[in-house]
C-alpha cells in the first residue's frame, strides 16, 4: 500500500483524534447499498488446477497467489500489463508465496515437497529469479512477511508450529528478534522502518505480542490477552500506528479494541457496546491511524462493522439488504473499507464501504459465491470465487479482482 510521508500523516491523524460524543453513529437510510454512482468491474484471474487463491494485492493492481495442482503448489504473479506468470522455482518442484509488498518484493518457499516444513525461504523481485533468504540455513525456514525494501521475517517451522522469528535484511544481515524466547512464535508485521511485530506463546496457552525496534522487544499492553495462535493484531504502519484487540483482563469476558501510536496505547471508544475488536487482518489500520473493526451491542448480538477515525466515536458501516450483521476486513489510506454482510445463517456477502455507500462485490458469472480478503490503496479488492457441488462442497476456486469505478 502507498504510504504518506510521516509528517503529513501525523498532522492529519492529530486533526482527526478529537474526542466526540458517546454512541455509534448510524448511516442514514439514503446511504444504503448499491449506490448508483458506483459500479464494480469483476475479473476472474487465470489459474491452474482446481484450487487457486491470492495472498497479496499490490497498489498497481497486481495480484500474487498460489495454485494447488496435482504436482504440488505453484506460486504466481498476475499483473494488468503482463498477465499471469508463474514465479521461477529454480528447479524445485514446489513453490509457495506467502507475502508481497507494493515494490514488487515477494517472499515464500521453495522445496522438494508440497508439504511444509520441507524447503527454504526465498525472495522474488516481481517474477525474477528467486534468492534464498538464509542461504546457509541448517534447517528449513519459512518466510512470513516482507517490506518494500525486501527485508523479510522468517521463522523455523517445527512440527508445523513456527519458532525463532528472525529479521533478514535485503543485504543479508540476520537478526533473531526473540533469542531464547517462547517455544512458538510467528511474525505478524514488518514495516519499512525495519520495525516488526510478532506473537509468542505464553503461559497457559495465552498469546502475547511484541513490538521489536532497534534490537529491543516491548510487549503490547495489558489488554492484549488472547489464545495463541490467533492474535488479533494489525500491521505496524510506517507512521507508528498499530491496533489490536484482546480479552479485557479487568473482569468482563469481552473483547476490547486498542490503538497504539508511538508506544502510547488508547482504548478505542465503543459507545457503550458489549465488546469491540479490530478486523483480524494486517490491514485493520491505515497510515492515519483509522481502524476497521466491529462492535456488539450485546454479548450474543451479531457483530456490526465500524470504522474508527482516531478517537472519535466509531462510524457504523451497516449491512447489505437482508443482512443481520457485518464484519470489517480491511481499511485503506482513503478510508475505503472492505467488509462482509452476514445473514441469519452466517453467510457472508462482501462489500466496499465508500464514503457512506455500501457497494456489493458481485459474484462472477458461472460461480456460486465469493470471498474477499484483500484491499489496496486504490480501493481494489481481491479474493476467491467458488463453484459448488449439489451437496454444497467446493469443487473449484479461482482468484478474483474487483475494481470499483464511478458510474457514468
Amino acid at each position: 500500500m502507498v504510504r504518506l510521508p510521516r509528517s503529513t500523516a501525523l498532522l492529519v491523524a492529530v486533526a482527526l483524534t478529537v474526542p466526540g460524543a458517546a454512541g455509534v453513529p448510524r448511516e442514514p437510510a439514503a446511504a444504503a447499498t448499491d449506490a448508483p454512482r458506483w459500479r464494480v468491474d469483476v475479473r476472474v484471474l487465470p489459474a491452474v488446477g482446481d484450487a487457486s487463491a491470492p495472498v497479496a494485492l499490490l497498489l498497481d493492481g497486481s495480484v500474487v497467489g498460489n495454485d494447488a495442482t496435482p504436482d504440488g503448489s505453484r506460486a504466481w504473479l498476475w499483473s494488468p500489463a503482463a498477465g499471469r506468470r508463474e514465479l521461477p522455482r529454480a528447479g524445485a518442484p514446489y513453490s509457495r508465496a506467502t507475502a508481497a509488498a507494493d515494490s514488487g518484493m515477494i517472499v515464500g518457499q521453495l522445496g522438494p515437497a508440497s508439504v511444509l516444513p520441507a524447503g527454504g525461504a526465498v525472495r522474488w523481485r516481481r517474477a525474477g529469479a528467486p534468492r534464498p533468504l538464509v542461504p546457509d540455513a541448517a534447517v528449513p525456514v519459512e518466510a512470513q512477511r516482507v517490506n518494500n525494501r525486501g527485508d523479510a521475517l522468517v521463522v523455523r517451522p517445527t512440527a508445523f508450529l513456527p519458532t525463532d522469528v528472525t529479521l533478514v535484511t535485503v543485504d543479508g544481515t540476520v537478526t533473531p528478534l526473540a533469542p531464547g524466547g517462547a517455544p512458538v512464535q510467528t511474525g505478524i508485521s514488518l514495516n519499512d522502518r525495519r520495525e516488526a511485530v510478532y506473537s509468542a506463546l505464553g503461559a497457559g496457552a495465552s498469546g502475547a505480542a511484541y513490538v521489536w525496534r532497534d534490537g529491543v522487544s516491548a510487549p503490547l499492553g495489558a489488554r492484549y490477552v488472547r489464545l495463541f495462535p490467533f492474535p488479533c493484531v494489525s500491521r505496524l504502519t510506517d507512521t507508528g500506528f498499530l491496533a489490536w484487540s484482546g480479552v479485557d483482563p479487568a473482569g468482563r469476558p469481552r473483547f476490547t479494541a486498542v490503538l497504539r501510536h508511538d508506544d502510547v496505547e488508547t482504548v478505542l471508544p465503543d459507545g457503550g457496546a458489549a465488546s469491540s475488536e479490530i478486523a483480524c487482518t494486517e490491514d485493520a489500520v491505515n497510515d492515519l491511524g483509522h481502524v476497521a473493526g466491529a462492535v456488539r451491542t450485546a454479548p450474543a448480538a451479531p457483530p456490526e462493522a465500524v470504522l474508527w477515525r482516531g478517537l472519535r466515536p466509531p462510524v457504523a458501516l451497516g449491512t447489505l439488504p437482508g443482512g443481520v450483521g457485518s464484519q470489517s476486513v480491511a481499511v485503506d489510506d482513503l478510508d475505503v473499507v472492505l467488509a462482509n454482510s452476514l445473514d441469519d445463517a452466517g453467510t457472508a456477502r462482501p462489500f466496499l464501504w465508500l464514503a457512506g455507500a455500501r457497494v456489493e462485490l458481485p459474484v462472477p458469472a458461472g460461480f456460486d459465491r465469493v470471498t474477499a480478503t484483500l484491499l489496496n490503496d486504490r480501493g481494489q479488492a481481491a479474493g476467491t470465487a467458488e463453484r459448488l457441488a449439489p451437496d454444497g462442497s467446493v469443487i473449484q476456486t479461482r482468484p478474483v479482482l474487483w475494481n470499483p469505478r464511478p458510474s457514468t
